[in-house]
């Protein structure tokens, strides 16, 4: 009787030092994985600020390398407006009431929000693309372009280049890079991780765009972006 009462004493020991370890090893793989977690949750997030940062940078440089000093409309700490233009159109034709032109770009033109800014040898002039499609005339066009048909509220010489562009402004605020086309909502292009008090556009002159892009207020990216040169057609 008494080796019985001694064996399920020892065996309920046994059971509770098993319910112990089996307790601190749970509480330790727990406190493994809230830390890989949180590792994780961090590694991410500064996976999304990097990215948003690249992204702030490549666009606005690439926009800036396809315009000039006298394309950029407005500027503020927070916001610029340009003239942000999306193709190239070159007139190898006549048609009625308009030119035909091999137009290649970042998409094809859109009369209701696209003008044209037209380089002639001894003149530039913005003008209204009243209407774009299809020509039926016949260009040798070249491999990604497209022969169009434009009508414009204005002459273009055939010695000369055409340019698409929108009118749309860029804005750091919200935490983001946003774009904005005429009277429209300001879309986000970047996740919404940019600080605010440190993301800016800070100057401009006739070679380049300056802006700086923050995460938080210790780490700021500076930034140049550099405008084309434009001249008259060859």
């Amino acid at each position: 009787m008494r080796n019985s009462e001694a064996h399920a004493g020892t065996s309920l020991v046994e059971v509770l030092a098993v319910m112990t370890l089996t307790g601190l090893l749970l509480t330790l793989v727990v406190g493994v994985c809230r830390a890989q977690l949180r590792l994780a949750r961090a590694t991410a997030e500064r996976a999304v600020r990097s990215d948003a940062v690249r992204t702030a940078g490549v666009v606005l440089a690439g926009e800036a390398r396809r315009m000039t000093r006298a394309d950029v409309r407005a500027l503020s700490d927070d916001s610029i407006a340009v003239r942000a233009f999306r193709g190239t159109g070159i007139p190898c034709g006549a048609s009625a009431g308009g030119i035909v032109v091999r137009y290649a770009g970042d998409r094809l033109p859109d009369p209701a929000k696209d003008s044209v800014l037209v380089i002639g040898t001894t003149l530039t002039s913005a003008l209204l693309l009243l209407d774009s499609r299809p020509a039926t005339a016949s260009c040798p066009a070249l491999a990604g372009e497209n022969v169009l048909q434009w009508r414009l509220n204005g002459s273009a010489p055939a010695a000369s280049v055409i340019l698409v562009f929108e009118s749309g402004s860029y804005h750091l605020s919200d935490r983001a890079l946003r774009y904005r086309i005429g009277t429209a909502g300001r879309q986000p292009l970047t996740g919404e991780v940019l600080y605010d008090a440190g993301s800016r556009f800070t100057s401009i002159d006739d070679q380049a765009l300056r802006f700086d892009i923050a995460v938080d207020e210790f780490r700021t990216a500076a930034h140049t972006a550099y405008f084309a040169t434009r001249g008259p057609p060859p």
